[in-house]
């Protein structure tokens, strides 16, 4: 568990960007849909020119908006175009990244009888570090007329030390709620499979009972996918609340996805390895006994566990071993046994054994069949 939240800690913490932009080039008033004053100011400012004489010009242009308040992080570009544009939403890369438009606004106005419409995009642009940018419009056409352009704009990083309180606890918050739904989950699946005996669960289910900890460490790799996976979900949202939206995941969406995926492909393969295998026998517990304790004390097994019902044993790892040890467990039952390995859970999480598990069931299954062969002897 520890691993577990230690590696949530780094990670997060590399994340949060906070910028504020340096003033330029100003001088075009717009509406803006996102504050509560009537208008402001753009920080950067292109119109947008046709790539070929036409009688009828389109009047576009593109603008940047810097954040202005220590508490937001995100550049808005907006896009406003007095007709619609032959392809909608128009398409808007910042340093090859694709942004999605975000809203859309439309306005008419009337004056000496002359109709002027406006139509607008917004786009946000969260920058991975502090520095130059440029955005282009790509495939912007009116009347297969091309108008595409680039705008280069600057962003500066905020005053040492400035907005970071409001931050440092947001991110914190972000770590308790993923990994404590983490914990709150296991606990809810898998707390009363430890107070039930181990032959009783296995017999009944034929799967391996965990306890919490012992599913944490089974299960810490695609536990660190979906926790990595909800903190970029969540973080935007706890960071800046007041403009949180679903359109800035939009370039988190892909690492999402493949998080989740992969999560939800590695608990499948985690799962099966809890599995039991059914071993018909002719031999008694007694026997059988004998059989495992003869394999545990040639590979230099610890025997932890030898009751009536099962017998549990773990290996012990040299400088050489590339896991951090392998549990054996075998119960015993009617004309058969039950038998399974697994990396020990009682150690840190190992994704890969290596076949080492499924090396030590072999050895035992032979020293069974083995001690099968040998003749019984019949009393004269």
């Amino acid at each position: 568990m520890r691993n577990y939240l230690l590696l949530i800690l780094s990670i997060l913490f590399m994340g949060y960007l906070p910028v504020l932009g340096q003033s330029d080039s100003a001088g075009f008033s717009s509406k803006n849909f996102f504050m509560e004053e009537d208008s402001v100011k753009p920080d950067f400012l292109l119109l947008l020119y046709p790539h070929q004489a036409v009688e009828d010009t389109a009047y576009c242009n593109l603008s940047v908006y810097l954040p202005k308040t220590l508490e937001e992080r995100y550049v808005r570009i907006y896009l406003e175009c007095d007709r619609t544009p032959d392809n909608v939403p128009p398409v808007l890369v910042v340093d090859g990244r694709e942004m999605k438009c975000t809203s859309r606004t439309s306005s008419l106005s009337i004056q000496n009888g002359v109709k002027t419409h406006r139509y607008g995009y917004w786009y946000h642009f969260e920058p991975v570090d502090n520095g130059s940018f440029i955005c282009r419009t790509r495939n912007l056409t009116f009347n297969q007329v091309s108008y595409d352009d680039k705008l280069p704009f600057s962003v500066a990083s905020l005053p040492e030390g400035a907005g970071r309180d409001l931050s440092a606890v947001n991110l914190i918050l972000v770590i308790a709620i993923c990994f404590g739904s983490g914990y709150l989950i296991l606990w809810l699946r898998y707390h009363r499979e430890s107070d039930e005996g181990l032959a009783t669960f296995v017999l009944r289910t034929q799967r391996l009972p965990l306890s919490v900890s012992w599913a944490s460490t089974h299960f810490m790799a695609p536990l660190l996918l979906f926790g990595v996976a909800a903190c970029l979900i969540l973080s935007p949202f706890l960071t800046n609340l007041k403009e949180a939206r679903f359109a800035i995941l939009d370039y988190r969406m892909g690492a999402i996805f493949f998080m989740l995926s992969l999560g939800l492909f590695l608990c499948f393969i985690q799962n099966r390895k809890l599995r039991f295998r059914e071993v018909p026998t002719t031999l008694n517990d007694d026997e059988i006994f004998e059989a495992f304790k003869s394999v545990g004390m040639k590979n230099r097994w610890t025997l932890d566990h030898a009751g009536m019902d099962c017998l549990v044993a773990h290996t012990n790892r040299t400088f050489w071993t590339p896991t951090w040890g392998e549990q054996i467990f075998l119960v015993f039952d009617q004309g058969r046994f039950w038998i399974n390995s697994v990396n020990d859970l009682t150690e840190r999480s190992c994704l890969f054994s290596f076949g080492r598990t499924e090396r030590n069931m072999k050895l035992v299954i032979e020293a069974v069949r083995n001690r099968e062969q040998i003749p019984t002897e019949v009393p004269s």
